[in-house]
């Protein structure tokens, strides 16, 4: 999602009460500034929605640190981080009052994580795709190795684009920090509807009382 995650997905799935996240190459043309680009998202996105996003920014990017500052400039509430080292800046976002997040794909990356003091964990299974680490789990196995492994909350993401993909990771939520991250372009494509989603995890909630 890295060229794709611009302020129109994410203003839209913060508007359906997920939280829409910005990538900073978004709707960016070749040879353009990411720094420039990622200010006017953000900018774009606050037209658009006022509910809350974030915004991902891998690490790995030669820019990341210059990113990072925009975040700071612009008052982002939440900062997703990846594919890099989270002790870089998850200090200095969180002194500024910005909830940090780490994607993880094994237990020792969310070991890690939490050690370098984030709000939580990402746990990214196979299924998304994308920069994956060596392990390549499935997000059923990745999640309860690391729901087990550290104490902050871990949100489960990758591939959870449908009703059923929710149905089968509820039982993985019980009694668990967990929480499930659908993906934000099922609920911009519809192949997901997030008050379908919550009325059927609230009818299980209810039949366990």
């Amino acid at each position: 999602m890295l060229w794709l995650a611009s302020a129109e997905l994410a203003a839209a799935v913060s508007d359906l009460g997920a939280l829409g996240v910005l990538s900073p190459y978004a709707g960016m043309e070749e040879g353009g500034d990411p720094l420039q680009n990622l200010r006017s998202q953000i900018r774009r996105t606050r037209i658009r929605t006022q509910k809350p996003f974030g915004v991902n920014i891998p690490l790995d990017l030669p820019s990341s640190g210059l990113l990072i500052d925009i975040l700071l400039q612009e008052q982002v509430k939440v900062a997703i981080t990846a594919a890099g080292n989270p002790g870089l800046y998850t200090e200095l976002l969180r002194s500024a009052g910005i909830r940090v997040a780490h994607v993880v794909s094994s237990v020792l990356q969310a070991r890690r994580a939490e050690s370098c003091g984030v709000d939580c964990v990402i746990a990214e299974g196979v299924e998304a795709g994308g920069r994956l680490g060596r392990d390549e789990l499935s997000l059923v196995s990745l999640v309860p190795l690391v729901v087990e492994a550290v104490s902050v909350p871990v949100i489960a993401a990758g591939g959870v684009a449908t009703l059923e993909d929710v149905k089968n990771l509820y039982p993985l939520t019980l009694n668990t920090s967990l929480i499930g991250a659908v993906s934000g372009r099922a609920l911009y494509e519809g192949t997901l509807n997030l008050g379908q989603a919550n009325a059927w995890i609230d009818a299980q909630a209810g039949a366990q009382v």
